[in-house]
């Protein structure tokens, strides 16, 4: 444990052609983990879950599209200024449909791991 005060740098990696997202782990510290993450334009994540984990999100920049739920056909459009919360093992993937880069400040509290692939949503 770190017994003073943490000044760490606030963006993480650029994210283009090669790397449309972008991720930085911020602090990393037994259940918690505290990031970046930025989404080029037409960025799609892969499905994924946060295991045992509460996942929140600020979303900076942009607006974050969410897809979840049974067959993955649930959306979410969260634009900059609002929070979002994904309970543990909800099976989702991140997308930027717009033409702006999407920053979202992230925390993901819980034990490890922290995110898990997945093969994709539930039928």
């Amino acid at each position: 444990m770190v017994d003073r005060v943490e000044v760490v740098p606030g963006l993480p990696a650029e994210a283009g052609p090669g790397q449309p997202i972008g991720g930085q782990a911020v602090f990393d510290i037994p259940g918690a983990h505290i990031g970046l993450v930025r989404l080029a334009p037409g960025a799609v994540g892969k499905w994924h879950h946060h295991a045992a984990c509460n996942f929140f999100g600020y979303v900076l920049s942009g607006t974050l599209t969410l897809e979840h739920g049974p067959g993955g056909r649930t959306v979410e459009r969260i634009p900059a200024g609002r929070f979002v919360r994904i309970p543990p093992r909800v099976i989702h993937r991140d997308r930027n449909d717009s033409g702006v880069t999407v920053l979202v400040a992230t925390a993901c509290i819980g034990p490890e791991p922290m995110s898990q692939p997945a093969d994709g949503p539930e039928p």
